[in-house]
């Protein structure tokens, strides 16, 4: 970096601790969902780089290479990739008040907020004993689950079709394994989850000691254990830009809805059209070293071919 560039680092991120100290945005970030937790970060990213191009300081920074981002666990990876993405998208929301104003209550981004809906309470094998409390999480961490043996449209498919969820560690005679329950779904969305899951489980490695099964109450159950030390994790690699791809899409969606000042249900519409479309996928197959400020450009180009496609 040069001495201009640092100093445009300095202001980027005591603007981001300003934020912080007026809204508080990062006391609840742990509690967040992933994706509210990417929203806010891309909300504050969004609006120190507004302060840092009206300060004296203003320089293009040179961005860092994402590239690396494919080799680190999924959710470390989208949490990075995903905020810088994100912030490249104008929130409608921050023409009226802040959007980090009542952040403890509401996501700051422009999609919508996520409340996990807790899932029936998991059957029990043999000795396995319960360590801690079942939580439930969002459809962008199942996306990532899922993604490790599935390919993306089947992992997008499948994790919106969650709708009840349950994470439990449990301790198997010294060894972890986690059981994650799913219900609640309509019969599409359950027959959807249940495809994905089965060949999920099947494409694990045996040393996962994965099973799958559909409980007595329609609940579906997944089991899978720690490898153990020295295992090599063969999960896919790239998986969170394939998920900042379906996202990135959605937002870009909704950006030309908004700007040709379309109402709700001509965005819905518009998200199933590019939804069906390739777009999602192919965003995700970027180039890992695809920066931020591209990835957004790519989203908008390839869905207004998809919207107003040429003739």
């Amino acid at each position: 970096m040069t001495g201009a560039q640092v100093e445009a680092e300095i202001t980027r991120e005591m603007t981001a601790a300003s934020l912080d100290q007026e809204f508080l945005w990062s006391a609840e970030q742990p509690n967040r969902t992933l994706d509210d937790q990417v929203l806010t970060r891309a909300e504050v990213e969004r609006q120190s780089a507004a302060v840092l191009a009206q300060s004296p300081f203003a320089v293009d920074l040179e961005p860092s290479s994402p590239g690396i981002l494919a080799f680190v666990p999924p959710v470390v990876g989208y949490r990075a990739l995903a905020s810088a993405t994100y912030a490249q998208f104008e929130n409608p929301r921050g023409a009226a008040k802040n959007p980090l104003s009542g952040i403890g209550t509401a996501g700051p981004g422009p999609l919508p907020s996520e409340v996990p809906v807790a899932a029936a309470a998991p059957t029990l094998i043999d000795t396995d004993t319960l360590v801690g409390t079942p939580r439930s999480l969002d459809r962008s961490f199942w996306f990532l689950v899922f993604a490790g043996f599935l390919d993306s449209r089947t992992s997008y498919q499948a994790s919106e079709s969650v709708v009840e969820n349950s994470l439990a560690v449990v301790d198997r005679a010294g060894t972890q394994c986690v059981y994650a329950t799913f219900s609640g779904g309509d019969v599409i969305q359950t027959e959807t989850l249940r495809s994905a899951l089965e060949v999920w489980s099947a494409s694990a490695p045996v040393e996962f000691g994965s099973s799958f099964s559909v409980l007595a109450d329609g609940t579906l159950q997944l089991v899978t254990c720690d490898p153990g030390v020295g295992f090599e994790i063969v999960n896919r690699l790239g998986v969170a830009r394939e998920l900042v791809g379906w996202r990135t899409a959605e937002l870009a969606t909704l950006e030309a809805i908004r700007t040709a000042n379309g109402t709700e249900a001509e965005a819905a519409a518009a998200w199933g059209v590019v939804e069906a479309s390739t777009v999602g996928v192919d965003l995700g197959a970027l180039p890992g070293d695809t920066s931020p400020a591209e990835s957004a450009e790519a989203a908008r180009v390839a869905v207004a071919a998809v919207l107003s496609p040429p003739g």
